[in-house]
């Protein structure tokens, strides 16, 4: 839990997926995209401040890597840090007794470690705590205001030990039988400082006087599984409590007495592995739980009711992706589910929140999506399904009503659509399909254009639009034999009569499986083709006569599947390419001369698409859409 800087309380997640994910308190919608950084899963999170007031998340690898991001946009504040020898399983913030804010982290190695959180520089030499794996860190004070860690390790064991110099507190608390897997701080109605622990072996929980180390009553007992996570909080009228995550339940019981406050919160599928307290906006209380169901949700402190839904998206890959505007001119992603989702969703391209429902429709994975306007200006989405479906659909941007029935016609299905206009004026639609045609449809009212264009001796993986030198509009589509034998091909057409212009463009060792159309600084008009696995190359064409334009260009180590041109700050036009599986890069290349630009931007999913939209890249890759900065691949938030 944390808050933004105009002070809107945040949830903050961390994931075997890699990943950093910010949510709103108040209705879950997520805050930016994910943090990438982390090359392991992400097994500890926690939020402070800098010196300055600046909120910042930290966040602990299964690789032994802390890193801290900035809350408002995700950026990273500085390097890793690196000392850890085995996983990082948990991290907290605090400070020094002279104010200094600092970083501690516990880990698989047995040690804990406190770094300064402006500059990462250790605090001190890190004490050998458990001398078994640490599962949990808190930060908390004596009773004299001494700032404290507590420590719950895999010996079973709690230690408490002074912040400043790592000397320990007392003797260590011996009563779970197992690992402590969580532990929290919190105070009796008294005002007794104590100690809440968890433990996944024995079932309970348990509460020690922080000044002493000695148990306050009996073992809680209410869970009938292990003991994952536990967090302190208060009630509406002050009732200090404990919220503990276990088995697939939330459960509160009283601090003083440990009397269930309510039922079981039972929601999660799967494992509950964290739990945390805050407040709404309105000063409601509440209880964020995380669980290996890959859902985070949040309950009502008071009577256990959830606010809002779990925190989902496509159900599988993303396997399409653009970008447009709504009719307001708010900036928008649309996006193509894959496996076992076969819906459109629209997210604001801000700050990723959904706009209106999943658009539904296509009975199979969406291979392809771009976005128009209607011949009124309405701004439409365009998008195509996979084999099984093979239809081109319609749908109004602003409120993903379809227009007119699905366009069909392809025998199998549509890898690639874009929109242009013909050249009176006409908006179409040009569909490229695994049954080796491109199609093109009025799209206004899905009439289709001429005959299929056939030409390609193997499926179409993707389509362009671009103009010659003399503004004659024209399709460009890429295809060939697949991987496993065969060359590429890429083939221009006249838009207006489906004419090819010129001979085939070969080269490529493998299929074409990705296309785009720019423009070279002296004005030259280009194709930008990306080669499939044993290719793996990007390569550039003069769109007149087919001629390459200086080397492919090399660094991906597998297909490419995305190509896109954009342009960075200072004008200079760019290519912009995303790996496939084994390669999963993100590259921004000069299309002047091919050099590259900054270093490449791991993924932890293989590129599936590319969009550029003024000064950022947007990505898809698994499941997930990513915003970046164009000038140099990284992440924005």
């Amino acid at each position: 839990m944390g808050s933004l800087p105009d002070g809107s309380p945040v949830i903050v997640s961390g994931s075997y997926d890699r990943t950093v994910r910010v949510w709103q308190l108040a209705d879950g919608t997520p805050v930016g995209e994910p943090l990438r950084g982390h090359d392991h899963p992400v097994e500890a999170v926690a939020t402070g401040a800098l010196p300055d007031g600046t909120p910042v998340i930290v966040s602990g690898d299964d690789h032994g890597l802390v890193w801290v991001w900035r809350l408002a946009d995700g950026a990273p504040v500085g390097e890793p840090l690196r000392g850890h020898d085995h996983g990082v399983s948990a991290v907290a913030t605090g400070a020094l007794p002279d104010g200094t804010p600092v970083i501690v982290s516990g880990s698989y190695d047995g040690s804990m470690r406190v770094w300064q959180l402006t500059d990462g520089t250790p605090a001190r030499e890190p004490p050998r705590a458990h001398g078994s794996p640490i599962e949990a860190v808190v930060i908390g004070a004596l009773p004299d205001g001494t700032p404290v860690i507590v420590s719950g390790g895999h010996d079973g064991t709690v230690r408490v030990w002074r912040l400043a110099d790592g000397t320990l507190v007392g003797k260590p608390s011996r009563a779970h039988r197992g690992p402590v897997t969580a532990v929290a701080m919190g105070a009796l109605p008294d005002g007794t400082p104590v100690i809440v622990s968890g433990g996944p072996l024995d079932a309970t929980m348990r509460l020690w006087r922080l000044a002493d180390g000695t148990p306050v009553g009996e073992p809680l007992r209410g869970h009938t599984g292990m003991v994952n996570a536990v967090a302190v909080g208060a009630l509406p009228d002050g009732t200090p409590v404990i919220v503990s995550g276990g088995g697939d339940m939330v459960w509160v019981c009283r601090l003083a007495d440990g009397t269930p406050v309510g039922g079981p919160l039972r929601g999660h599928t799967n494992k509950v592995e964290t739990v945390a307290m805050g407040v709404l906006p309105d000063g409601i209380p509440v209880i964020v739980s995380g669980g290996e169901d890959t859902t985070v949700r949040v309950w009502r402190l008071a009577d256990s009711t959830p606010v809002g839904e779990p925190l989902r998206g496509h159900t599988g890959g993303v396997d399409a992706m653009a970008v447009g505007a709504l009719p307001d001119g708010t900036p928008v992603i649309v996006s193509g589910g894959g496996y076992g989702d076969a819906t459109v969703r629209v997210w604001r391209l801000a700050d990723g929140t959904p706009v209106g429902e999943p658009l539904t429709g296509h009975t199979a994975r969406i291979w392809a999506v771009t976005v128009g306007a209607l011949p009124d200006g309405t701004p439409v989405i365009v998008s195509g399904g996979s084999y099984g479906d093979a239809t081109v659909r319609v749908w109004r941007l602003a409120d993903g009503a379809p227009v007119g029935e699905p366009l069909r016609g392809h025998d199998h299905g549509v890898s690639a659509v874009t929109t242009v206009a013909l050249p009176d004026g006409t908006p179409v639609i040009v569909s490229g399909s695994y049954d080796g045609t491109v199609r093109v449809w009025r799209l206004a009212d899905g009439a289709p254009v001429g005959e299929p264009l056939r030409g390609h001796t193997s499926q179409v993986y993707a389509v362009a639009v671009g103009a010659l030198p003399d503004g004659t509009p024209v399709i460009v589509s890429g295809g060939g034999e697949n991987e496993y034998g065969g060359r590429g091909e890429a083939l221009v057409w006249r838009l207006a009569d489906g004419t090819p212009v010129g001979e085939p463009l070969r080269g490529h060792d493998s299929a074409v499986a990705a296309v785009a159309t720019g423009v070279l600084p002296d004005g030259t008009p280009v194709i930008v083709s990306g080669g499939d696995y044993r290719d793996a190359t990007v390569r550039v064409w003069r769109l007149a006569d087919g001629t390459p334009v200086g080397e492919p260009l090399r660094g991906h180590t597998s297909r490419v599947n995305a190509v896109a041109v954009g342009a960075l700050p200072d004008g200079s036009p760019v290519i912009v390419s995303g790996g496939g599986y084994g390669d999963a890069t993100v590259r921004v290349w000069r299309l002047a001369d091919g050099t590259p630009v900054g270093e490449p931007l791991d993924l932890t999913e293989p590129v599936s698409n590319i969009a550029v939209q003024g000064n950022v890249i947007v990505t898809a890759a698994g499941a997930e859409i990513a915003v970046h900065h164009l000038a140099f691949p990284q992440p924005m938030r």
